[in-house]
């Protein structure tokens, strides 16, 4: 349930860490488990959606360090779509809140996890509150087990803009579409940032998303490839369309081969047992994600946003990455 859906938030925000849900098909030793005793997750009357939830770290061997937090984000309408959108910020929230702990260890700069070999999600909701949330904002939905996994798909925008400016947690844009938009910054929100890596570094067996265009003979022709790290493997697995541009679409799989072609280099990627072969240039960008902090969301930086909406030109970040040291996210 949470475990998954948090899995996936602090693989972004630990790249180095091997994140696992306990609950789920693999079965190793962690370095450290993390205990979520989620209490109350609901909506107040004012329109604030609040979570509360006790924290334990367990690191291998040493004593538990705990945290009991309390959360809220505001819910931008009326309707169950307002509702997954603002449990998916909380949930990122909640993340940043475990991720600041362990590389923190609540009070120093000392990691927690040495090596971050391994990190195990532990999550326990009351049977009557998870009854009391499903009924609250999934009205219709007989199949319980069923129900968070589709509020973590919840419809997201892609966002593509200039900034303008940043007062407090209201960061300013001016979309690549044109109209200016507000985005609100969560309560320990930072961006990511990307580096630049060589060709070289994509090997058999690397994970790595693309986006490509298809070329006049049909084949398709990377605009970008983005490498993951060994702990967000899987990550988006699949190909679809892609709103970079008209035509253009998404590949995240897991590289065959890689061999010269004319034009470029050819690799031959897997997703889910299906193969497809991309065309990179020479010129296309190597890239991969790194951590970066609001100090850069500086005037004239593009940036590349996951949001949710919560009016008209108005929106609350998920995710967000920005330009840094002359690397721009592709617009």
């Amino acid at each position: 349930m949470l475990d998954r859906i948090l899995t996936e938030d602090l693989v972004q925000r630990l790249p180095d860490a091997a994140v696992f849900v306990e609950s789920g098909a693999i079965s190793t030793r962690p370095d450290t488990v993390v205990e979520i005793d989620t209490q109350r997750l609901d909506a107040e009357l004012g329109g604030t959606m609040v979570l509360l939830a006790q924290i334990a770290v367990r690191p291998d061997g040493k004593p538990a360090r705990a945290l009991r937090t309390r959360l809220t984000t505001p819910i931008g309408g009326i309707g169950s779509a307002f509702h997954v959108a603002a449990m998916s910020t909380i949930i990122a929230q909640l993340a940043d809140r475990i991720a600041a702990l362990l590389v923190r260890g609540g009070s120093t700069d000392r990691p927690v996890l040495p090596g971050w070999a391994g990190l195990h999600i532990r999550e326990r909701l009351m049977p009557m509150l998870r009854r009391a949330l499903l009924a609250a904002i999934l009205p219709g939905l007989a199949i319980l087990g069923t129900a968070l996994p589709t509020a973590a798909q919840a419809p997201q925008i892609r966002l593509r803009a200039t900034i303008v400016s940043l007062d407090g947690p209201m960061l300013t844009v001016e979309t690549r579409e044109g109209p200016t938009a507000k985005l609100t910054l969560p309560e320990g929100f930072n961006p990511t940032a990307l580096k630049r890596l060589s060709m070289d570094e994509i090997k058999p067996n690397s994970y790595v998303a693309t986006v490509a265009a298809p070329a006049a003979d049909r084949t398709l022709q990377s605009v970008y490839v983005a490498v993951f790290s060994e702990a967000q493997r899987g990550v988006g697995e699949g190909h679809y369309d892609w709103d970079l541009a008209p035509g253009t679409s998404m590949t995240n799989a897991t590289v065959t081969s890689a061999v010269q072609a004319t034009a470029g280099r050819k690799l031959t990627m897997v997703y889910k047992g299906t193969p497809i072969d991309v065309v990179v240039p020479a010129d296309a960008p190597i890239i991969q994600t790194v951590p970066a902090s609001r100090d850069d969301l500086k005037p004239g930086a593009k940036i590349f946003a996951v949001v949710s909406k919560t009016g008209d030109n108005a929106y609350t970040a998920i995710r967000l990455t920005v330009s840094k040291d002359g690397v721009d996210p592709p617009q």
